[in-house]
């Protein structure tokens, strides 16, 4: 939903619904560019749902090379 930063730290903003029910999770993801590595934080509606969800995250993010 939003994105910026100056070299090499980028900040990107996601949101996403769980299919099929109400829960909606906010991410704050931070990538060095450099370093090749990703911090992410996340927030959800649903905390029993946020860690699963953290965790679907950081393997779609291993896709691109990120730690």
């Amino acid at each position: 939903i939003a994105s910026g930063g100056q070299p090499p730290n980028y900040k990107f903003f996601f949101y996403a619904q769980k299919d099929g029910a109400t829960a909606l999770f906010l991410v704050e993801c931070i990538v060095n560019t450099a370093s090749a590595k990703a911090q992410i934080k996340v927030k959800a509606d649903d905390g029993t749902a946020a860690e699963a969800f953290s965790t679907l995250f950081q393997s779609a993010l291993s896709k691109f090379g990120l730690s």
